[in-house]
């Protein structure tokens, strides 16, 4: 049999012109090249998990993140990164890098948001359960292994586990007001407002294709949205053990982007509200609505503040 294990690195990146209208990113090869690659395809059978990251001008964090899927125990997955458009030099790192491994799957689209370019991997899943990480996040090693042990139940449509906060040096934080700290370690807990998911979930792709996806019009808060609706549906859980590192980035949440993450989070708030479920204790999404509305008219009236000092300044 001949030798395969390269072929990415032979192949030259190129948009191709058929491609769908969201310019996804597709290897261009010679028909040689093109064999090898399905010899390669065939040889590997569809993995359990689709790990999907979506980056966007993360040149420089990306791979601590693309290592620690690596490193993962468990190793049936596929790797999908979908860059959201960068025009940093993250294509020819990560071409570089890991073009050549067979589980690795890159693709590109014009610059929309996370939600789109997540959705877009979603679409290009073959595994049956579906894992995302950010590109400034990373996963320790036993991360994956205890996330599918726990899905061999099959009532279970979504488990997330502990995480870890760490804030990088010079890392300015922005102060949110108070919304379920605590993890949630059950659907009650979530859908009673009580609890909290952490973007360290594995969750069955049939669930999440159920419920719609990530919702593109949300700038922010999408993932609550999304765990709510699974939540709605089905069993969830909790591995209390912390098995990803979550990182905080100066390019990261700042002061002029809370306006519009409390007002996305009111939107998913609402949206509980309007739609019934025995499971959902009232007063809790009331209570955090209210500290929301208050935080969001503090912080207009502190930009607008701000904005008159400035012209009086002038």
């Amino acid at each position: 049999m001949r030798n395969i294990s390269g072929w990415a690195s032979k192949c030259s990146m190129k948009l191709d012109k058929n491609a769908p209208k969201c310019g996804v990113l597709v290897w261009k090869c010679s028909k040689r090249e093109r064999g090898d690659r399905q010899l390669l395809e065939e040889s590997h059978s569809v993995p359990r998990v689709s790990i999907i990251l979506p980056t966007y001008n993360r040149a420089k964090l990306v791979c601590r993140a693309i290592d620690s899927v690596w490193e993962q125990s468990f190793s049936d997955f596929e790797l999908i990164v979908v860059d959201d458009g960068s025009t940093d030099d993250s294509r020819e790192i990560l071409e570089s890098l890991y073009g050549g491994r067979a589980r690795f799957r890159y693709c590109y689209q014009q610059h929309h948001n996370v939600s789109s370019a997540r959705n877009l991997g979603i679409a290009m899943a073959r595994g049956e359960l579906l894992a995302f990480i950010d590109s400034d996040d990373a996963w320790l090693p036993t991360k994956l292994a205890q996330q599918v042990s726990a899905m061999d139940d099959a009532d279970l449509l979504m488990v997330h586990t502990g995480r870890l906060l760490m804030e990088e040096l010079g890392c300015r934080r922005a102060s949110l007001p108070f919304y379920c700290d605590p993890l949630a370690r059950d659907r009650s807990d979530l859908l009673g407002g009580i609890g909290k998911v952490a973007m360290s979930v594995l969750v069955r792709k049939s669930a999440v294709e159920s419920v719609g996806k990530f919702d593109e019009e949300l700038q922010t808060t999408q993932d609550l949205d999304l765990w709510l609706r699974i939540a709605r549906i089905g069993k969830i859980a909790l591995i209390e053990q912390p098995l990803m590192k979550s990182y905080k980035q100066v390019d990261g949440i700042m002061s002029r982007d809370l306006g519009q993450k409390v007002r996305d989070r009111l939107e998913v708030f609402k949206r509980v509200l309007a739609e019934p479920h025995p499971l959902i204790v009232e007063h809790n999404w009331r209570a955090a609505i209210a500290r929301h509305e208050d935080f969001l008219a503090n912080h207009l009236n502190e930009q607008q503040s701000t904005v008159h000092l400035h012209q009086d300044k002038s």
